[in-house]
């Protein structure tokens, strides 16, 4: 093997190690989030976490590259701050207060590619190949077996559950057409939606909501500070960035067909949460669904 080829391999092998280790990060973060809002802290608490602390690191560079409210890109920084800000993110993990770790892990990052491609369509007429709109079929399936099966008996109100976790999914599918359509570096994507999403919502969090980080446990607070805060607000992010730059924006996307397995499987002993029979067969059509809509399968076949 010549360096040239040894260096493309060590580079498929870094990107596929960071590809791994963002999406085992942001499987932690689900769990952590149903972990905070079902303990001492509330959503507007993880809310803070999530943003203000990375705000603090990424502000020079929403400095250097742009505020991204310049004429002719106000809109599409608005539908990203919406998309995966404050305003996703309030409405994800009220969510989360009512419902368990397998359903968040398969209507979260298990039903964004649906939702996405919905919106690509309906915003800039982006039609699916046939691998992709397949794995939209999985997607919707696993969505009915978990959703149907809460439908069924609405008196545990696991419903609203399950609608606010497809509002946020569909609020992130927004974010993530209105970023492509921008084109801008992850840096500064993620300064704009940081930076502006904690200088919104921090006067609401301080005269609106009631803040419970004073009162609450130590441990549950230095949790959220460092998975909220440190791990899913900075470094996936920088992980993700390196998976992308070595692998390529689709391969680096079908990693995140194991989220939702994970994310069950880490909650089954953090939160002591079981998945059920119906549950189980959501997330392994959402997964193989999430592994065809990225485009993952067609790209290899084309390629």
């Amino acid at each position: 093997m010549n360096a040239a080829a040894a260096a493309a391999d060590r580079a498929i092998w870094v990107g596929r190690a960071a590809a791994l280790g963002a999406v085992a990060i942001w499987a932690c973060w689900l769990v952590a989030s149903r972990y905070g809002v079902t303990g001492s802290l509330g959503p507007a608490d993880v809310t803070f976490f999530r943003f203000v602390v990375p705000a603090l690191v990424l502000w020079p560079f929403l400095f250097r590259a742009g505020s991204g409210f310049a004429k002719g890109e106000r809109a599409t920084s608005l539908a990203m701050i919406v998309g995966a800000g404050t305003p996703f993110f309030l409405i994800a993990t009220t969510g989360m207060q009512f419902v368990p770790m397998s359903h968040i892990a398969a209507l979260m990052p298990g039903t964004v590619p649906l939702l996405a491609a919905l919106i690509a369509f309906a915003a800039i007429a982006e039609r699916p190949d046939r691998w992709r709109a397949a794995g939209i079929v999985l997607i919707v399936g696993g969505i009915v077996l978990i959703v149907g099966s809460d439908l069924l008996d609405m008196g545990d109100g696991r419903w609203r559950g399950d609608l606010l976790l497809l509002i946020g999914a569909a609020l992130w599918g927004g974010f993530t057409v209105a970023l492509r359509r921008k084109g801008t570096d992850p840096w500064h994507a993620a300064a704009i939606v940081n930076v502006w999403s904690a200088v919104l919502f921090l006067p609401l969090y301080l005269f609106v909501f009631t803040p419970r980080i004073l009162v609450a446990p130590w441990t549950e607070v230095a949790i959220q500070f460092v998975a909220q805060g440190l791990f899913s607000g900075i470094i996936a992010m920088v992980l993700y960035g390196i998976a992308v730059g070595r692998l390529g924006a689709g391969r680096a996307a079908a990693f995140n067909a194991l989220l939702p397995a994970l994310a069950t499987l880490i909650g089954i002993p953090v939160l002591g949460e079981w998945p059920g029979p119906a549950a189980i067969g959501g997330i392994v059509l959402a997964s193989a669904g999430v592994l065809l809509a990225t485009g993952t399968v067609g790209a290899g076949r084309r390629g």
